[in-house]
């Protein structure tokens, strides 16, 4: 017996002071995955998205309505986590282009590509808003966590001592947000300086909240957010204090999402999972 697992997600665009107002912007079907594999603004309005189409993982870009849809990487690859620049000519992400995971740069239209990283095992990249750099995952030492490279490229610096994950950096460039785990294997969210250094915050979070292509810092650096393995969304002050339930959002799991450059429009990727148990008697 084997189970099969099918999923179907959309995304769905809001304005930011109302999220209940939401509207459906993209309709794809199973296996498509709108948005779940990473959402990010630009900041002229537009969002750019994975989505999975003909047995690859590409990077789009559509209108706030879902308008004008447009495919921006080319189909061959596995690609995630987009991260687009403050001024909006240059994406990041993570892709398997050259034969394994790597950090890539691109112009917003996905031409010009340029490696970041060389290990072979790096994952999930944010660019500082300042532009000048990449925060992502590594796990080609022993002991995985974050680590910093300079936009153009260079050598790159290690952040965190411990396993780090999900990170993503503060408007003011001074902060990363990201996944952390105790050596106890507790999760918790906590804040490193993008210089360089020790732990500055750490949080205790909900039984089920989950980071995964999730966290994200609001406009004005005073909170950040993270999804959860039921539904909904969670807002954590940094100033501390207990997490919030973001209000207005569908009772079902919220998957990548994400507020505009101008803070005025709210997109999110919601969906379901279906499973069923199959049962193989045969092999031919």
């Amino acid at each position: 017996m084997a189970v099969q697992h099918q999923q179907i997600s959309n995304i769905w665009s809001a304005p930011a002071e109302d999220i209940s107002k939401a509207k459906q912007i993209t309709f794809g079907g199973f296996g498509r995955g709108d948005g779940g594999l990473g959402l990010d603004w630009s900041p002229g309005g537009k969002i750019v998205y994975v989505s999975t189409v003909a047995q690859s993982r590409t990077i789009w870009k559509m209108d706030a309505d879902g308008a004008n849809a447009k495919e921006l990487t080319p189909p061959g690859y596995f690609e995630t986590t987009p991260s687009v620049t403050a001024d909006g000519r240059f994406m990041v992400f993570d892709s398997n282009r050259s034969g394994a995971s790597e950090i890539w740069r691109t112009n917003i239209d996905g031409s010009d590509p340029k490696r970041l990283t060389t290990c072979g095992k790096n994952f999930q990249p944010n660019v500082s808003p300042d532009g000048k750099w990449v925060v992502y995952r590594s796990t080609c030492e022993s002991d995985p966590g974050l680590w910093r490279v300079a936009f153009d490229g260079g050598q790159p610096t290690r952040l965190t001592e411990h396993s780090g994950s999900w990170p993503w950096v503060s408007p003011d460039s001074k902060w990363v947000a990201c996944e952390y785990a105790s050596t106890a294997g507790k999760e918790q969210l906590a804040i490193y300086p993008l210089e360089g250094g020790p732990q500055a915050k750490v949080f205790d979070v909900p039984p089920l909240a989950n980071f995964r292509y999730g966290i994200r810092w609001t406009a004005d650096g005073k909170a950040i957010t993270y999804r959860d393995w039921g539904s909904g969304l969670w807002r954590q002050q940094v100033e501390g204090g207990d997490p919030q339930r973001i209000q207005g959002l569908p009772d079902e799991k919220i998957y990548s999402y994400g507020w505009s450059r101008d803070g005025k429009m709210f997109a999110f990727t919601r969906g379901n999972e279906i499973r069923d148990i199959v049962l193989i008697n045969s092999t031919r």
